[in-house]
């Protein structure tokens, strides 16, 4: 009695799950990939503190009118200038800081400020307000006036300050957290990939797939390889996951866990998941043109570049303007969303509605790819000699 379509699949993928899980190559990225978990985590925490601007560095020299620092303090405060305060006994003694760029700027005497190669704007208007409000209270006194004289002069009338669309503070997530998905999600697509572009080439090569082809069609060896790959990539990052979800824990991250891992952390993962699977099968197509190991590479650059396209565009585009058409294109787009939709919804920024439309469409194409796949795979599996064409494997396949 034959076997039926599903139960000979489940076999061929036990088989090269067993095999693939016994190899060295998989049990060194088994450990690079729980080691990658905590790492990530730690970066997520550490990268966006790297990139923040440091302190301006500044120093008084001389006679400061009382006054000049409290003063410093709220202007700096209303333009958003973060600073750092030093005194200096000597004009020599700064200059040479200056020199060495250990400082930005010097507010000499009161009356002058001193740079090195440029003047900054924003220290320039800092400096010159702190020392015209340190000023004030003598000049005031000077012209026989009290300073409740003329507050309703020099006191500013404050503005209503209002957001058209307030940003969510509690649902927003660092650019740094985004590109870092896209990081996770390119290598493995391309690792789970080249899993199955390898096996497929070994078996073409020692011919175990002739012998196979006795008990199972082409399309379901295929299909077996890539659900058995599929299998063991699900074991390898559940097993990233949870080491990350526990460098989280015991790095006390302020991050909102549970917002993270039901609005983003779900979307990436059936990302994933749909994505490693459509390019499991073209990857799979192109191994079967090729009928040596040397010629791997070769085979799989066209989806290389495919997939560079949505790498590098969700790198540029995503992360920056997470709303701009380029980004909603790339996240709708099959072959580019399971790279760009996992980052735009760690930003906060798609509609459910996008990311439904964007899984039905990839949905579509995994069926399309599986059975432009299959006929590439039957027609160029028992092919054996110089690499056979797309169209041409396409083209003699019996189904």
């Amino acid at each position: 009695m034959r076997l039926g379509f599903s139960r000979r699949v489940w076999l061929v993928a036990r088989r090269e799950a067993i095999e693939r899980a016994r190899s060295n190559a998989f049990k060194i990225s088994t450990a690079v990939v729980v080691l990658a978990g905590p790492v990530l985590v730690v970066l997520s925490q550490v990268v966006p503190g790297l990139i923040e601007d440091d302190p301006v560095q500044l120093a008084f020299v001389g006679d400061i009118p009382p006054g000049t620092s409290s003063a410093l303090a709220e202007t700096a405060a209303a333009i958003d200038l973060e600073y750092e305060l030093r005194t200096l006994d000597s004009a020599d003694e700064a200059e040479e800081m200056l020199e060495e760029g250990e400082i930005d700027a010097i507010l000499v005497d009161g009356k002058s400020l001193l740079f090195r190669n440029e003047a900054s704007g924003e220290i320039v208007f800092a400096l010159n307000e702190a020392v015209r409000a340190a000023n004030l209270p003598a000049q005031i006194e000077a012209l026989g006036l009290t300073l409740d004289d003329v507050a309703p002069l020099i006191s500013p009338v404050p503005l209503d300050v209002k957001l058209l669309d307030p940003p969510d503070e509690e649902e927003s997530l660092p650019a740094v957290v985004a590109l870092l998905v896209i990081v996770v999600m390119f290598g493995a697509i391309v690792l789970y990939g080249q899993w199955v572009l390898l096996g497929v080439i070994e078996e073409k090569t020692s011919r175990v797939a002739e012998v196979i082809f006795g008990a199972v069609r082409p399309t379901e060896l295929m299909t077996g390889k890539v659900a058995g790959n599929l299998g063991l990539a699900l074991v390898q990052m559940g097993m990233g996951a949870v080491s990350g979800g526990i460098a989280l824990v015991l790095l006390g991250s302020s991050v909102d866990v549970p917002s993270l891992a039901f609005s983003g952390g779900a979307v990436a993962l059936v990302a994933a998941v749909m994505g490693v699977v459509l390019y499991a099968f073209a990857y799979a197509a192109a191994g079967a043109t090729v009928s040596r190991p040397e010629d791997a590479a070769s085979a799989a650059m066209p989806i290389m570049i495919v997939l560079m396209v949505g790498y590098l565009g969700s790198a540029a585009v995503v992360t920056s303007k997470p709303d701009s058409v380029i980004a909603v294109v790339l996240s709708l787009f099959p072959l580019s969303s399971p790279i760009a939709m996992p980052a735009r919804a760690a930003l906060g920024s798609p509609a459910w509605w996008e990311v439904a439309i964007a899984f039905v469409l990839l949905t579509a194409s995994i069926i399309g790819m599986a059975r432009l796949a299959g006929r590439i795979y039957t027609g160029a599996i028992l092919r054996t000699g110089p690499r056979i064409g797309l169209l041409k494997a396409f083209r003699s396949s019996g189904e």
